[in-house]
């Protein structure tokens, strides 16, 4: 990784291309100048870009005032009612859109993560059981969960259920007492 120098700025550059834009001065932009800046450079044109962007031209005028101030370069150049990307525009343009792409992948991956399921939960139950206690009880634990663990249910006889948890196909069972002299042991994950 090298570092090139655009007067007050460095940007980081790696063999696939610019990674990052470090601000020397230690100033304070932020997410909402950045989409108003590559709104700006896409459509070249302040009004327009301010329309689109649902905000005042005096505001976007300020954000990217205040962005070209904190980079110590001119972004933008003004060609009667519209702008220009200056050579300091089209870097920081490249970049910028590499960063706000790198936040939605952060943001979507995080919204993956969150909504996806921890796991299952094989759960093994008696005909009875399933149709009385355990319908109830499940909706409790999806709500505690937040229905981030899928619960399979299958039901059948004692035997059948207490054999499928020793062979490990079932997580959980709710069942009768077995026989006499067969063995019941439990396994913790």
């Amino acid at each position: 990784m090298s570092l090139i120098n655009y007067d007050q700025g460095r940007i980081a550059q790696s063999e696939n291309g610019p990674t990052s834009l470090t601000v020397a001065l230690g100033g304070t932009m932020n997410l909402s100048q950045l989409n108003y800046f590559k709104k700006l450079a896409e459509v070249l044109h302040y009004t327009r870009a301010a329309q689109e962007l649902f905000i005042t031209q005096p505001t976007l005028s300020g954000a990217i005032s205040s962005l070209e101030k904190e980079l110590g370069a001119p972004l933008f150049e003004r060609n009667g009612r519209s702008v220009l990307l200056t050579p300091y525009g089209e870097v920081f343009y490249e970049h910028v859109c590499l960063a706000l792409r790198a936040i939605d992948d952060g943001v979507a991956a995080v919204s993956a993560r969150s909504s996806a399921s921890f796991g299952t939960v094989n759960l093994g139950t008696t005909f009875t059981t399933q149709d009385h206690y355990l319908p109830s009880l499940i909706r409790d634990f999806e709500e505690a969960f937040d229905k981030r663990v899928i619960v399979k249910v299958s039901q059948g006889f004692t035997n059948y259920l207490t054999e499928q948890l020793h062979r490990g196909t079932l997580d959980v069972t709710f069942c009768g007492k077995r026989d006499k002299g067969v063995r019941t042991f439990f396994r913790t994950a």
